[in-house]
């Protein structure tokens, strides 16, 4: 039985043109698009050949191969689903192996796609100028599901799907790669679709750069020089959009400080004119923002920067990523964490309990893409990190609305209400965040090291059955 070991990459420009033969016109019926079985009749300039393909185990997946008569391959055809694909196939080599570029026409005309056949899994290292994102693990780009939803009936605004933790059956290298490419195609596609509310594209897309980071932390010591560009191109991205973000976040604090159940019945009229005067304040520092980032080109920039970083993050090499390395470091994701915990307890600024958040923020998306490997026991664990975070962070935004509004204060009105009501804000959230820290950070690094082990070897225990 043969198999095959494909990686498959979009092309990102014409460079290919002058290496490629002269090309073979295909055209490539489905007798059946079943994922676990499918059969395909493929015919070319001069030759024909019947191939069957069975499920994918990671990128390989057996495949059987008859050379079929011209002319009972044309009557086959007539049995195939619609549309027929047609493409144009070219052979380059380059870097000692043999890329395939298919440049479709049909209804999928304009969709033109590389292929090369490694010897594992494992991510191919160099790659030619031309190639650009591998979506091996994109099942909108399989050949069976070009059948059923052609290239030219894609919407432009299709939202990536994502899944941020590992899949059964999957590999550690083979996840890590998929969960780098979805979440920064989900935060391009954000970006590039800004027709309704630039804050939620904005929002969700810096959310997908903070779980990449957050992942990229795991896996740094398996890829330093990776880590080191990639993870201050995306800081660099992610502050770039910041400003409006935390300008929408002032304004969420500063109406939720405005609740009735927030007031003591004191100084009302005081009360509501500073909080009229400072929601002008921050409705102005908004629009100044939003104004910014859609006419200085920041926008296409990001986007642009995070493409580049997606490129490289899904074919780089992960070969050093075993689920030891894993483990110790979310050991010291964990022990900084506690550590963290303690300094903002014992020394309560404002900047230790935002490094208290930045490590609970670690511990819930590093932990939630090892979520399913124990789900009743991690996936508590996650929410809980996730409810220390956010009470953290509206913590963290109420510190800086005091320092937002105090700039644009004089001295003699830093006491009144406003600040009273923040501080009272302030105190209630630290005494939720103490609580949660106390439920997650008590137990000891050696139980949590063990828990991870344990349930690891029973995950791949149960995915080589």
């Amino acid at each position: 039985m043969a198999k095959e070991t494909e990686r498959r990459f979009l092309v990102k420009s014409d460079e290919w043109r002058s290496s490629a033969n002269g090309g073979v016109h295909y055209l490539q019926g489905y007798l059946t698009t079943d994922p676990e079985r499918n059969v395909r009749i493929r015919i070319g300039d001069d030759a024909a050949s019947l191939t069957i393909k069975g499920a994918a185990d990671g990128f390989t997946r057996p495949e059987f191969e008859y050379s079929v008569p011209l002319n009972d391959a044309e009557d086959i055809k007539k049995l195939c689903l619609e549309p027929i694909l047609e493409k144009t196939r070219y052979t380059i080599q380059c870097n000692g192996l043999t890329w395939e570029v298919d440049e479709y026409d049909g209804e999928n005309k304009g969709l033109v796609l590389a292929e090369v056949e490694t010897h594992s899994d494992a991510a191919v290292t160099h790659v030619p100028t031309w190639v650009g994102e591998d979506i091996s693990s994109d099942e909108r780009y399989r050949n069976i599901n070009l059948v059923e939803h052609p290239f030219s009936r894609w919407s432009d605004k299709e939202k990536p799907q994502t899944t941020f933790s590992l899949k059964h059956g999957e590999a550690l290298e083979n996840g890590i790669h998929r969960i780098f490419a979805e979440q920064l195609s989900l935060a391009i596609y954000e970006l590039s679709n800004t027709q309704g509310s630039l804050d939620t594209a904005v929002h969700e897309a810096r959310k997908c750069i903070k779980r990449t980071r957050s992942l990229l932390r795991l896996v740094r010591s398996a890829i330093p020089k990776i880590y080191l560009c990639e993870n201050r191109r995306l800081q660099k991205v992610g502050r770039s959009l910041s400003e409006l973000r935390d300008a929408q976040a002032l304004l969420d604090t500063l109406s939720d400080l405005k609740k009735p159940e927030d007031t003591d019945g004191h100084g009302d009229a005081q009360s509501h004119d500073q909080f009229e005067a400072a929601c002008e304040l921050l409705r102005k520092r908004k629009q100044q923002v939003t104004e910014s980032l859609r006419d200085n080109g920041d926008l296409q920039r990001a986007i642009d920067q995070l493409s580049e970083a997606r490129d490289t993050l899904q074919t780089c090499s992960l070969q050093k990523v075993d689920f030891e390395l894993i483990v110790r470091r979310l050991a010291l994701v964990i022990k900084r964490g506690k550590k963290a915990y303690a300094r903002a307890y014992d020394d309560p600024t404002a900047d230790n309990f935002h490094d208290f958040r930045k490590r609970a923020k670690d511990l819930r998306y590093q932990l939630g893409v090892l979520s399913n490997l124990w789900p009743d026991v991690f996936e508590g664990y996650v929410s809980s990190a996730k409810e220390l975070e956010q009470t953290l962070g509206d913590d963290h935004n109420l510190a800086v609305l005091t320092d937002v509004v105090n700039e644009h204060k004089t001295p003699d009105e830093e006491e009144q209400a406003l600040q009273k009501r923040i501080g009272k804000k302030q105190a209630q959230l630290r005494e939720k965040a103490n609580c949660l820290g106390e439920r997650i950070y008590s137990e000891p690094i050696k139980a949590w090291t063990s828990r991870l082990q344990a349930s690891w070897k029973a995950w791949t225990a149960v995915n080589q059955d």
